[in-house]
């Protein structure tokens, strides 16, 4: 995707991983005010408004306090309109979504897409919690299991064997796995702006112990 253009729309408010992947310290003014007032609802602003430029040529649009109200419920009329308008001046628009099953704009977002990719963990936890989601989109929510594409993240020598994986998910197509190394740890720390902050914190926390431990000791 390096010669398109590319946005990417942040459902997962939960988490609110993608504005420190992208290196995002903090957002605009406006947007964070026209966010709080889901403007786009009430008021039918322009997306272009609320659109975030990034450093790594993909831009974000923080789209779940967007498109829903004040009571969250979500306007399926409003995706349709934002896509439509956004593949005016995107190639790609990618949705990331929350790995929790009872946001039913999720079953909207995936109706609507070209293309899923489902993100799993390749550990005995995360693939019981990757089955019973995958069960409720085929089953409850009738998509087509090989229109899904799996990846399995952060994987180890430790990891569930390769075999037992392309087993328990046969029915879906398996795009690959990406493993768990210094390079992605690179990616996500290299924008952590938090971190001078706590590195201070720890600094005065020791400085409190040592002072405690040995107030009254001449050196």
């Amino acid at each position: 995707m390096k010669n398109k253009k590319c946005i990417i729309i942040d459902f997962d408010s939960m988490n609110n991983s993608l504005s420190t992947l992208l290196g995002i310290k903090k957002y605009k003014e406006k947007i964070t005010k026209g966010i709080k007032k889901n403007n786009l609802i009430d008021h039918n602003q322009k997306i272009e408004k609320f659109i975030i430029k990034t450093n790594s040529k993909i831009d974000l649009l923080p789209g779940m306090n967007l498109i829903l109200d004040s009571n969250y419920k979500l306007s399926y009329k409003k995706i349709g309109e934002i896509l439509k308008e956004l593949k005016n001046n995107y190639d790609t628009i990618i949705f990331d979504t929350a790995a929790y099953n009872f946001f039913d704009y999720t079953r909207e977002i995936i109706n609507l897409s070209n293309q899923t990719i489902f993100i799993s963990g390749a550990n005995l936890l995360e693939l019981k919690k990757s089955e019973r989601l995958l069960n409720i989109y085929t089953d409850d929510w009738e998509v087509t299991p090989n229109e899904i594409n799996i990846v399995f993240n952060k994987c180890t020598g430790k990891s569930i064997d390769d075999e037992i994986l392309k087993e328990m998910f046969k029915k879906y197509n398996i795009l690959g796995k990406i493993q768990l190394n210094d390079y992605y740890d690179l990616i996500i720390n290299k924008n952590m702006t938090e971190k001078v902050g706590i590195y201070k914190e720890i600094e005065n926390i020791k400085k409190e112990i040592i002072k405690e431990k040995y107030h009254g000791i001449n050196s």
